[in-house]
């Protein structure tokens, strides 16, 4: 089933990440090389556009797609964030109540940081502004692709991101509870990819 038309051109990297919230609502997050930027489809049709229509607006099977400003858009991705990488960038994606996380690896400037963009899935509203949250860690030096990034939550709504860069194959940590904290290294992965682990 294609979900996406386009997504990549350089296939052989699994960037999809995708997660579910309580409501068992899906939402995957990818690359989109083509455009240079992170997208982002739910898989659900959200019952205040379903009631804001009679009814008559819910399809026979959920889709694939978008929805915000009072609008289902099946087959849409909403743009997350932009990327100058080519391939090979890994987002990583947790919810800490209504808020969807989204972080990932730029290369834009020639060193490599993780970027971050939140939505309330409780509104309607689409994604803002992304905005860096690390500085000066120097992921890549290659400007085409960056390491891995993996997000998950905790019992108390904490979240949890440990990235890996593509320089000196370390794993880093931060932890949000309502701002990341600064970067620490908790290992040497090697030359090895963290979606192996």
């Amino acid at each position: 089933v294609t979900l996406y038309a386009g997504a990549t051109t350089m296939p052989g990297y699994p960037n999809p990440q995708i997660i579910a919230d309580c409501y068992d609502n899906l939402h995957v997050v990818f690359l989109d090389s083509d455009e240079h930027k992170m997208k982002y489809l739910t898989y659900y049709v959200p019952l205040e556009f379903v009631t804001k229509n009679g009814g008559g607006g819910y399809p026979d099977e959920p889709e694939w797609g978008s929805y915000h400003g009072g609008s289902w858009s099946p087959g849409v991705a909403d743009d997350v964030g932009d990327s100058s990488a080519s391939y090979g960038t890994i987002a990583g994606m947790a919810i800490e109540g209504d808020i969807l996380h989204i972080a990932w690896q730029d290369v834009r400037g020639g060193d490599g940081e993780v970027y971050e963009n939140t939505r309330d899935l409780s509104k309607t509203d689409a994604f803002g502004d992304e905005w860096q949250i690390t500085f000066e860690q120097f992921l890549d030096d290659d400007g085409t692709m960056v390491g891995e990034t993996l997000m998950g939550s905790g019992k108390c709504g904490n979240l949890h991101l440990f990235y890996r860069d593509s320089v000196g194959y370390d794993i880093s940590y931060m932890e949000y509870d309502s701002a990341w904290t600064d970067p620490i290294v908790v290992a040497d992965s090697g030359p090895d990819h963290m979606y192996k682990f």
